[in-house]
């Protein structure tokens, strides 16, 4: 007997829920909701222009998988991976350029070394 499972990502089993906007209208915060219920999958934060300032997803509540980090030009400020809530691996932060600046390691959310790249 073969089993076979999909896996999908499905956008529309996500619900958009804009949580809180800046006063010129642009949002400030949104979440995409698990549809029908209010189990966050992912977030999006807004700088007041409208320039995305991170992003991330959860699992179980959890932040979970790439959380990246813009500076207001567009630029990525920061990335950073979690599994099950904790920093793991390797991080990164940029400068406005977008040159590696600095180097991060982390084993289980704990700080293992921190290494300055330029």
């Amino acid at each position: 007997m073969l089993i076979i499972s999909i896996i999908t990502n499905d956008v529309s089993a996500q619900d958009e829920y804009l949580s809180r906007s800046w006063p010129n209208g642009n949002p400030m915060v949104l979440y995409f909701l698990k549809s029908g219920t209010s189990e966050i999958l992912k977030e999006q934060v807004f700088y007041r222009n409208g320039q995305l300032d991170y992003e991330g997803s959860y699992e179980n509540g959890l932040e979970h998988g790439f959380w990246t980090y813009y500076w207001e030009n567009g630029s990525m400020k920061s990335q950073e991976f979690y599994q099950n809530g904790l920093e793991e691996g390797t991080l990164y932060d940029y400068d406005k350029l977008g040159d590696k600046h600095m180097e991060y390691i982390y084993n289980k959310g704990v700080l293992v070394s921190k290494t300055c790249v330029n």
